[in-house]
């Protein structure tokens, strides 16, 4: 999980998000507004709106599917595939404060880990 995930405010346009993407080399923004998970906004959504006119909160998904951090990887996993989506908010028992982001790089990183760690012993 990322603890450090970049994120989005609803009233940002749609430039300043592909802005971040570029420069961050990312797929997905969760979006906060005082604090709290509100949406998610992907490559996807870039498609729905004009750039640098239209603003996040016009385009993003709201309530986002999202996990807590005390549940394993295989369930975040699941959660992934059964919504088919490449990215999960990882939110606090509150279930709306943002603690971190799961992408499916970092699920795949790990097995990478756990292979070479199993095959090196």
């Amino acid at each position: 999980m990322k603890t450090d995930a970049i994120t989005i405010s609803p009233n940002k346009t749609v430039s300043d998000a592909k802005w971040l993407f570029h420069v961050h080399r990312i797929g997905g923004l969760p979006v906060v507004e005082d604090g709290k998970l509100i949406g998610i906004f992907t490559l996807a959504d870039l498609k729905k709106g004009r750039a640098g006119t239209t603003k996040i909160r016009a385009v993003m998904t709201p309530n986002p599917v999202v996990v807590h951090a005390d549940e394993k990887l295989g369930e975040v996993f699941d959660k992934m595939a059964d919504n088919r989506i490449g990215r999960i908010p990882v939110v606090s028992s509150d279930g709306k404060t943002l603690v971190g982001l799961v992408s499916l790089s970092d699920i795949q990183n790990l097995s990478r880990m756990h292979a070479l760690r199993d095959y090196f012993g």
